[in-house]
């Protein structure tokens, strides 16, 4: 029996290349017309956030105790079991289901730490309120729940 479930994710690889290119066409742009300054200003900052999703990870650990997460660089959340009613592992869309990546709000799932996984795991609150975060590996995190009893695993 394994004490803890460890997961690390990140936002698409696609969007950040994405931004790359939307940088090298300001870029080029503004070299060839410098009257216009605004858009070294706007190069500078979509080649910012392209760095800042580059280095976006969601961690995720879960143990006997509580659901840990974190969406770096924010801070870190955790839900204690005692206050989990449910806990299921869904299949996610993160453009259908969330309408991107990041952290998002869905009608269905509630909040959502969406990265670049298939599934998540969908946990209702005591209090009714819902959370959705990103996993890879739902075939152990649903042996890790299983193995360790964990409330209304599915």
């Amino acid at each position: 029996m394994r004490e803890k479930f460890k997961e690390t994710t990140g936002i698409p690889r696609f969007i950040v290349v994405v931004f790359i290119v939307q940088f090298v066409l300001f870029l080029t742009y503004w070299f060839n017309n410098r009257e216009n300054n605004s858009l070294i200003y706007i190069s500078g900052g979509i080649l910012l956030l392209g760095i800042f999703l580059a280095f976006t990870r969601l961690k995720i650990e879960i143990n006997g105790n509580a659901i840990e997460y974190k969406f770096l660089p924010f801070s870190k959340n955790r839900i204690l079991w005692k206050d989990v009613s449910k806990v299921e592992i869904v299949n996610i869309s993160a453009v259908t289901d969330f309408l991107g990546w990041g952290i998002r709000w869905s009608p269905r799932f509630g909040w959502g730490y969406i990265t670049n996984a298939d599934h998540g795991i969908f946990i209702t609150k005591n209090n009714g309120k819902k959370v959705t975060i990103s996993i890879k590996d739902n075939t152990g995190l649903a042996h890790f729940l299983e193995e360790n009893n964990l409330v209304g695993a599915s």
